[in-house]
């Protein structure tokens, strides 16, 4: 055989439609006719066309089975694009789709698949390879827009005096209407605050619980429009301390135990089960809110192929949300599991008084084995009641007065 010595320039001619690949190459060699020998010459040419990639899509597929197209904007110069989808289509199966601009349809050089891969809050990634160049979609989903609801409840605002006097103060920082739900800073030994809602005509405003949690303490108001709707703000106001028992701990890592076993199917997004680990024995929990005896954390079971991604939230308190966003085996389909736990641990969940402050002084000869008092004041209408217990614990009571009686209930 002649060998043909190719060329090393390969050109590229561009139509609307397809793309064509030229490479030159000669062939030769010298041969005998009739005891004469003659010197031969072949030119050669060699072309690849292939459809030039008209679009790129992403497919959506729902849990009921209907299906959208999600345009990408597609460019032939661009090999990055970003979309956001609406926080209900975090399930979906995502897939990314392409037509040619050949006459055909056909013509696109697709490579091997690339796996998707799962990043923060169910965010994918999804590539493809096209005529020799990977093409890369980062989705990530919306969050849930908040509804106001019961507007006709609405404070005029919440003023705050930060020197504790007894008059009303500035409004509080950050306030909107529709924000039900604010946090105090001051210092370790800054006086207390005076805080005062103020409500527009029509609408009341009653307090309601306190609640004292190591160094904040929560004032809850009741707010009832002349219609009936009602609404619920707060104030916690958080004094600088030492971190409490609470505040210092921190959980192990949460782990995966399986992925040992077969998924039901290559589509399944679905954990097998979740739980928690124990002196390294794993247990299942059904319930999705639980609690977790000290020296365990969360763990759960993934089936063979799943990529599962934890997203660990601190709440109040021993209290943690993890939300686990896992992708099927193809990369096609996706879930969420969200876990909200409690740790036990015996320096956060011992539950005590240790004095009751009744008008700013001690109840003489408190027992924390009881569990009524009687005391004499000048105004039941107008006395105050305080618990007292051990704050670097991470225990909290919540009093609830009524005219003459408060109810504490510690936790």
């Amino acid at each position: 055989a002649t060998p043909v010595r190719w060329s090393q320039t390969v050109t590229r001619k561009d139509g609307e439609a397809t793309r064509t690949w030229i490479r030159r190459g000669i062939a030769e060699g010298d041969t005998d006719v009739d005891g004469h020998a003659q010197h031969w010459v072949v030119y050669l040419t060699a072309t690849r066309t292939e459809g030039r990639v008209a679009s790129l899509d992403l497919i959506e597929t729902r849990a009921d089975g209907t299906v959208s197209t999600h345009p990408l904007g597609f460019r032939e110069t661009k090999a990055d694009y970003r979309i956001e989808l609406p926080a209900g289509s975090l399930t979906s199966g995502l897939t990314l789709g392409h037509t040619s601009a050949a006459p055909d349809g056909g013509g696109v050089t697709e490579g091997a698949p690339i796996p998707t891969t799962l990043g923060p809050d169910g965010s994918r990634t999804l590539k493809v390879t096209l005529n020799g160049v990977t093409y890369t979609v980062h989705v990530t989903f919306a969050r849930p827009a908040a509804t106001p609801t019961a507007t006709a409840a609405r404070l005029s605002g919440i003023y705050v005096n930060k020197a504790g006097h007894t008059v009303r103060g500035d409004l509080i920082d950050g306030w909107n209407p529709d924000t039900l739900d604010y946090t105090i800073r001051i210092r370790a030994n800054a006086p207390g605050v005076y805080v005062l809602p103020v409500a527009p005509n029509g609408v009341t405003v009653s307090a309601g619980d306190v609640r004292q949690s190591a160094y904040a303490t929560t004032q809850y108001w009741t707010v009832r429009a002349a219609n009936g709707q009602t609404r619920t703000y707060s104030v916690t106001v958080v004094r600088d301390h030492e971190p409490t028992a609470a505040e210092r701990f921190a959980p192990a890592a949460p782990v995966d135990r399986g992925g040992d076993r077969a998924a039901p199917s290559p589509s399944t997004a679905g954990l097998r089960d979740h739980g928690y680990v124990l002196h390294g024995r794993y247990v299942a929990v059904t319930a999705t809110s639980y609690t977790i005896p000290e020296g365990g954390t969360v763990a759960w079971r993934s089936w063979q192929g799943q990529t599962v991604r934890p997203t660990v939230t601190r709440g109040a308190g021993m209290t943690w949300t993890y939300v686990l966003d896992t992708l099927s085996p193809d990369g096609t389909h996706a879930a969420r599991t969200t876990l909200t736990v409690t740790y036990l641990t015996d320096a956060t969940h011992r539950a005590g008084l240790t004095g009751l402050l009744v008008n700013g002084r001690r109840l003489d000869g408190f027992d924390p084995t009881r569990r009524d008092w009687t005391v004499l004041v000048a105004d039941p209408a107008h006395w105050t009641v305080s618990p007292v217990f051990d704050r670097t614990s991470g225990m909290s009571a919540v009093t609830r007065k009524r005219a003459g009686t408060a109810l504490i209930r510690v936790t």
